[in-house]
């Protein structure tokens, strides 16, 4: 029946997604388009060994169904299969723990798990306190509808009420197998690799940050609309230009930007601004500078809530030809996509700092000097 499933869809047209290339996967920072409610090949790591689809009706029969992209979910008492166009395997076994081919392994997720596609489904699985039946419920989840394929009672092919997920979350990137725990704080998302086979484990990096440039974008006219009359009153033309020109300074495309810094996160934009990360505890900024200003024009403070500031720029009283710079009263910003924000009753922001941390410790500089900016 598998085999009529995946041959069902061999005729829905789809997108090839050329292989990353190892500048791609090297990448530290990749700034992708979209509100990251969904996350696909864009993200510099494989097309996650699925196919890129128009939207079409889940089919299947009890117990399995194929995804919009062509992966096949099989459940069973012995656990849940998923088969990946691309011939990658994953079994989630009844102990929680989720096993490779190749015999690599990762787990247990207690409580079960959610793997996201990059086809835009997921295959929810939730895990029971009984030992002689563990598996309690096997669901896929498309469009913002469910369909159940297993149950208590064994399998199932039926639709059901789409419930928002609070267990684990990974996503399957390279060639589905590649499995990473994405966190967003506001518009950046951070990766953290959880499991991935032997083959790929060179390739597939350990940690990446993600960059949601139409929510920066976004947060910046954000902060225009909520004090219009005082940023006029407060900040310089320049200042001005820049918010009006950012759709040209963070652009999402296939060149990921260069870290510049050892000693700090700090990766060039374009047109001679560059974006630094400052840690310090539990506190995350981003800022966005002039290339060789330590001072940002525009920070945003990330964590389970964001908000972005400006610089204000004020003439000292004791000395009327200097000027130094504060940054302004934050704005709040809208909460992130509900897929990947980072959850507080999960600790997630201490999950996402981790990775940030990670990055600072293994800094990999780009061969463009610590000045490099792009065009």
């Amino acid at each position: 029946m598998g085999t009529s499933l995946i041959g069902i869809l061999t005729l829905v047209p789809w997108l090839q997604v050329a292989a990353p290339t190892p500048q791609q996967l090297s990448a530290e920072l990749v700034l992708i388009g979209g509100t990251a409610e969904r996350l696909g090949p864009d993200c510099g790591l494989g097309d996650g060994g699925v196919m890129q689809t128009a939207k079409i009706a889940i089919r299947g029969t009890p117990g399995e169904c194929a995804s919009p992209g062509g992966a096949l979910v099989q459940c069973r008492r012995e656990g849940v299969k998923l088969t990946l166009p691309s011939g990658r395997e994953l079994l989630f076994a009844p102990d929680g723990f989720l096993h490779l081919r190749g015999g690599e392994v990762a787990g247990p997720f207690q409580s079960g798990v959610e793997l996201f596609l990059l086809d835009g489904s997921s295959i929810q699985i939730l895990r029971a306190s009984s030992r002689r039946f563990p598996l309690q419920t096997v669901q896929m989840v498309y469009d913002r509808k469910a369909t159940q394929l297993w149950s208590s009672d064994g399998v199932d092919f039926s639709p059901t009420d789409c419930q928002p997920w609070s267990g684990d979350r990974l996503w399957c990137f390279g060639a589905g197998d590649s499995l990473y725990r994405a966190v967003a704080l506001g518009p950046l998302i951070t990766l953290c690799r959880v499991l991935v086979p032997a083959d790929q484990a060179q390739q597939m990096p350990t940690a990446r940050l993600l960059l949601a440039v139409d929510q920066v974008v976004g947060s910046l006219g954000e902060m225009m609309t909520a004090r219009p009359k005082r940023i006029e009153r407060e900040t310089t033309p320049e200042l001005r230009a820049v918010v009006d020109a950012a759709a040209t300074i963070f652009v999402a495309d296939e060149h990921a930007p260069p870290r510049v810094s050892r000693e700090a996160l700090r990766y060039a934009l374009r047109r001679g601004f560059e974006l630094s990360f400052e840690l310090d505890g539990i506190d995350l900024r981003m800022g966005l500078c002039r290339s060789g200003s330590s001072m940002p024009m525009i920070s945003w403070h990330l964590g389970y809530g964001a908000d972005v500031a400006y610089a204000i720029k004020m003439i000292r009283l004791d000395k009327q030809d200097q000027t130094f710079e504060r940054m302004s009263r934050p704005v709040k910003l809208p909460h992130a996509a509900m897929a990947v924000a980072a959850r507080s009753e999960r600790r997630e922001l201490a999950v996402a700092l981790s990775v940030m941390h990670s990055l600072q410790r293994d800094s990999v500089v780009s061969d463009s000097s610590a000045t490099a900016t792009r065009d």
